[in-house]
């Protein structure tokens, strides 16, 4: 997806590179069941393409032609770099910008070679991240933090290493301000979080009483990206369980120049699926943050294979209309967004991956009534707009 922000002759393209969980879409699991899911299955027609979801994360750039800011490089960032590279006339990289250590956001940094190897592209390129995030990377990678730690030939690519703080905003160039805000992204599961390499020694405690485990937060990164220029800001919160209220304080603070809220046009959060999840954010949470931010439009990323894009379009418009809560304007509204509104859509009859009623249903029953909301599911290279605080897509 790519988000364009103008104001005074300034542009902001923003686009995610990928939409989908750590596994991706298709799902290997899935593709060899006998019948695989719609979702899935639909990624083999070009009319299904909007299925394809690969490992998230996001493009930025200010004006035609200018440099990129990549957020997170995961496992199918060079897959998805070698598709909207040259579609959109990107080629140097001004920084990347990392939320957290996981594979689906680190695994890809190795492919970034391609730009730095003998100066192919640039000579180096700046990596902002937090200091756990290097911790991680200088563990899993070592010869991306230290060259003598390679071997082979001893062709890796060329970082800069540069560490932010929740809440405290960095430059990038003179392209964008960026202000990493905190969120939860699930839990650690053993009690030390130090990077050890080692496997953690199961306690022994010979008495039957235990203290209950203290549950600490696995802590991703989103930001809110200011430019030169631009009245509005651009959330991006990719890997998110929990938004802490302090987090919400950041979101919601007027900047100094501006003594009104915040204005957020067009936030991009999480969804995984409909129901709530350990890790990520579920549909109803993920309204719930949309309510809040009170934004023009709000667009779903981080998706797995449960929805085709189709139907998360049919939720996304119910929600803003408020087909919510009624079974009689649920039916009603289903129906008029099918072509054969009597007849459910079962794997291989639509090449778009279709839509079922139930599922969407299921989906609507799940949100809690409230203000309507504009939401819909971004897509792996979807452009859009924000031009003095409205939106609009140039793909839709």
């Amino acid at each position: 997806m790519e988000v364009i922000l103008v104001k005074s002759r300034v542009v902001i393209f923003l686009g995610p590179h990928g939409t989908g969980t750590s596994s991706s879409v298709p799902n290997i699991s899935c593709l060899t069941r006998e019948k695989p899911c719609n979702t899935c299955w639909s990624t083999f027609n070009p009319l299904g393409k909007k299925n394809i979801r690969r490992n998230t994360g996001a493009l930025f750039r200010l004006s035609p032609g200018g440099p990129v800011v990549v957020v997170d490089a995961g496992k199918t960032f060079l897959t998805s770099a070698l598709e909207w590279f040259p579609k959109y006339g990107l080629r140097t990289i001004a920084a990347v910008v990392l939320t957290h250590a996981h594979a689906d956001a680190i695994n890809g940094l190795d492919d970034l070679r391609g730009w730095t190897l003998r100066g192919a592209i640039q000579s180096h390129i700046d990596v902002y991240l937090s200091n756990d995030t290097f911790q991680e990377v200088k563990r899993s990678f070592p010869y991306l933090v230290a060259k003598e730690y390679a071997t082979g030939g001893g062709d890796v690519p060329v970082f800069r290493y540069h560490f932010f703080q929740d809440g405290i905003p960095f430059d990038i160039d003179d392209l964008f301000t960026m202000t990493p805000i905190a969120v939860h992204h699930g839990r650690y599961f053993t009690q030390s979080q130090d990077n050890s390499a080692t496997l953690p020694t199961p306690p022994y405690t010979p008495t039957h009483s235990r203290p209950e485990p203290v549950i600490t937060p696995y802590i991703s990164y989103g930001f809110i990206i200011d430019a030169p220029s631009v009245d509005s800001s651009v959330v991006y919160i990719s890997d998110v369980s929990n938004i802490p209220e302090s987090t919400w304080t950041n979101l919601l603070r007027p900047r100094p120049s501006n003594p009104l809220p915040r204005s957020t046009p067009a936030p991009l959060t999480d969804c995984l699926r409909i129901e709530p999840h350990s890790s990520h954010f579920g549909l109803s949470e993920a309204v719930e943050a949309a309510r809040r931010m009170a934004p023009e439009r709000t667009y779903l990323i981080g998706f797995s294979d449960e929805l085709t894009h189709a139907e998360w379009s049919v939720i996304g418009e119910a929600i803003e209309q408020g087909v919510i809560g009624s079974h009689v304007l649920c039916d009603s509204f289903i129906a008029s967004r099918l072509a054969t509104p009597s007849a459910e859509v079962k794997p291989w009859q639509a090449l778009d991956g279709g839509i079922r009623p139930e599922e969407v249903k299921r989906g609507l029953k799940i949100v809690k009534p409230g203000n309507g909301v504009w939401l819909r599911p971004a897509f792996d290279g979807m452009r859009v707009i924000v031009r003095n605080g409205t939106v609009a897509s140039a793909d839709e």
